[in-house]
C-alpha cells in the first residue's frame, strides 16, 4: 500500500494543483483487502495541503455497508466543507449523469464492471420473483 500511496503521489502532483475530483471504486472489495482506518488516516495526514485542499469531489462508487458506516462515523470529525465533497455512487454512470466526470477521463475497472453486472442481475432475479408471487 505505501507504494500506492507514493505512485498517487507522483502522478497527482501537476493535476493537484487545480481542482479535481478523487473516485475510489470500492467494488469487490473484502475485509482482507481492505486497509485500515489507522492507516488511510495517516496516509492523508502525509498528503501535501494542496492535494487535501483541492479535492473538489471525492466520490465512492459502490460503497458497501461497512464503508458507508466508517464514513458516517467520521462525521464529527470532518468539516462541513468535506462533506460536501462527498458523493456515494452506487453506479458508475452517476459519475457522470452527475457531472462529476466527463466521460473519457476515467476508465471503469473490470471490479466495478462485474460487480455492476451481478447487481443488475440479482435485482432481475428478484423483480421476477416478486412478480410470480415467491417473494412478499
Amino acid at each position: 500500500m505505501q507504494n500506492v500511496f507514493l505512485h498517487y503521489i507522483r502522478e497527482m502532483d501537476e493535476i493537484a494543483s487545480d481542482d479535481y475530483t478523487l473516485v475510489y471504486f470500492n467494488s469487490k472489495v473484502t475485509r482482507a483487502n481492505l486497509p485500515s482506518t489507522g492507516w488511510l488516516i495517516h496516509m492523508y495526514r502525509k498528503l501535501p495541503y494542496r492535494y487535501r485542499k483541492n479535492v473538489a469531489h471525492f466520490s465512492i462508487v459502490h460503497p458497501s455497508f461497512s464503508t458507508r458506516f466508517l464514513v458516517y462515523t467520521m462525521y464529527p470529525f470532518l468539516s462541513s466543507k468535506a462533506w460536501k465533497k462527498l458523493h456515494f455512487s452506487d453506479h458508475p454512470d452517476e459519475l457522470f449523469l452527475d457531472g462529476l466526470v466527463a466521460r473519457g477521463v476515467i476508465e471503469i475497472p473490470k471490479e466495478a464492471e462485474e460487480e455492476q453486472k451481478d447487481t443488475e442481475e440479482y435485482l432481475k432475479a428478484t423483480q421476477k420473483a416478486f412478480e410470480q408471487g415467491l417473494m412478499r
